[in-house]
C-alpha cells in the first residue's frame, strides 16, 4: 500500500464551489505541489469549512512526503466530516506506509462501513490483511526454522505483495493514469544483469545500521553490489510566524491587545525581523495555530524545519539473487528494478 492512485471526489454536500480548486487540481495533476499549496492555504484560511480544499491539501502533503502532516489533515477531516469515507481510506494508506497496519485496518473497516461499494477501500483492506498474514507466517518461520509450511505460505504472500496486479494502495484524491488499473509497487526482478542501462535491483532507502546488516548478508552470499549515499532532508518541526513588516514590535503589541502574548521577535536567521508564533512538531498543532490567527484576521505562515540525514542504498549488480531468501530475513526492504547506472533521486 505504498502507491498513490487517482483523483477521488469528495461527496457533494462537503464541497464548496471555488475556482481556486480547479487551479489547485491542475497543479497537482502537473506535479506542481508547492504551487497547489500556495493556492490551497489562503483558500482554506478564507473558507475553513471548505472540505474539498482541505482534502486536496492532505493529498498534496502526502505526495510531497510529509506523511505526518497529511495524517493530521485527514484525521481532522474524519472528525469534522465523520460520514466521509475517502479520508479514512487515505489515512489507511498513510498508516500502512508507516507500518501501522492495525491502524490501517481500522480505518479501512470504517471506510467500507460508510460506503459499502467503495471498491478501492476493499482492495486496500485485502492488501492490509495479506501483509498481516505474511508477517505472521514470517514470525512462525523465524520461531521454528524447520516450519516449511509457514515458509511456503510466506513465500506465496511475499510473491503476491511483490508483484501486485491492479490498483493496490490507492489514495483518493491523487493523480494517476487510470482509475481501475495501475501498479502500486514496482515489480522487482529476480535476475539482474550488469552494464549501464540494463536491469539491476535497488534496495533502500535505509539507515547506516540496516545498510551494514544487508551488506554483510550480501557479502556472505557472494552477491556483488554498489554503495550509494544520498543526503536527504526530513521534516523536523514547523515554525509558525507572521511577517513583521516595518514595525514588528508594534505588531507584537497589537497581538497582545487581542490577548495573544505567546509570541517572540526573531532576531537572527532566515526569519529575522519576523514574529514567531511558535515551533511545533505535530501538524495538528500547526493547524490549530493557523486557524486561531485566521480567526483574528492575520495571515500566519509556516516554515518547515528539516533534519539533514544520509540515506543509504545498495544496488545489486549480478545475475544470481534469491529474492525470496532475502525477503525472509529483510522483509521490510522491497527490491525494485532499476538501470545499473541508476543513482538515488532518479526514477526507477
Amino acid at each position: 500500500m505504498l502507491g498513490i492512485g487517482l483523483l477521488g471526489a469528495v461527496p457533494g454536500h462537503a464541497r464548496a464551489a471555488d475556482g481556486g480548486l480547479d487551479a489547485a487540481q491542475g497543479a497537482i495533476a502537473g506535479g506542481r505541489f508547492q504551487a497547489a499549496i500556495d493556492i490551497l492555504e489562503p483558500l482554506i484560511r478564507q473558507q475553513p469549512d471548505n472540505a474539498e480544499a482541505r482534502f486536496l491539501r492532505g493529498v498534496v502533503y502526502a505526495q510531497m512526503g510529509d506523511t505526518d502532516r497529511a495524517i493530521a489533515i485527514f484525521s481532522h477531516l474524519t472528525e469534522n466530516y465523520p460520514d466521509l469515507s475517502e479520508p479514512y481510506n487515505n489515512l489507511a494508506v498513510l498508516y500502512a506506509a508507516k507500518g501501522a497496519l492495525e491502524k490501517a485496518r481500522e480505518a479501512l473497516l470504517r471506510a467500507t462501513e460508510l460506503q459499502p461499494d467503495y471498491h478501492t477501500a476493499f482492495e486496500n483492506l485485502g492488501d492490509v490483511y495479506t501483509k498481516l498474514a505474511a508477517q505472521a507466517y514470517q514470525r512462525a518461520y523465524r520461531l521454528q526454522g524447520q516450519n516449511e509450511r509457514a515458509r511456503n505460505k510466506y513465500d506465496v504472500l511475499s510473491e503476491l505483495l511483490a508483484h501486485p496486479r491492479g490498483a493496490a494502495g490507492r489514495t483518493a484524491g491523487a493523480p494517476g493514469p487510470d482509475p481501475d488499473h495501475g501498479d502500486a509497487i514496482p515489480p522487482p526482478a529476480r535476475a539482474a544483469t550488469t552494464g549501464a542501462g540494463t536491469a539491476c535491483l535497488a534496495l533502500g532507502p535505509m539507515d547506516a545500521t540496516t545498510r551494514e546488516e544487508i551488506a554483510g548478508w550480501l557479502g556472505d552470499q557472494g552477491i556483488a553490489f554498489q554503495d550509494h549515499v544520498r543526503e536527504s532532508r526530513r521534516p523536523r518541526a514547523y515554525q509558525v510566524y507572521l511577517e513583521g513588516g516595518a514595525n514588528p514590535r508594534g505588531l507584537r503589541d497589537e497581538l497582545s491587545a487581542h490577548g495573544v502574548k505567546d509570541t517572540a521577535l526573531v532576531t537572527s536567521g532566515e526569519l529575522a525581523g519576523q514574529l514567531s508564533l511558535g515551533v511545533y512538531r505535530q501538524s495538528d498543532s500547526v493547524e490549530r495555530r493557523l486557524k486561531r490567527f485566521a480567526e483574528l484576521g492575520y495571515d500566519a505562515r509556516v516554515m518547515t524545519l528539516y533534519d539533514e540525514t544520509d540515506s543509504h542504498w545498495l544496488v545489486i549488480t549480478q545475475r544470481a539473487f534469491d529474492v525470496p531468501a532475502f525477503k525472509r530475513i529483510f522483509g521490510h526492504q522491497a527490491p525494485q528494478a532499476v538501470a545499473c547506472d541508476w543513482q538515488p533521486g532518479q526514477a526507477p
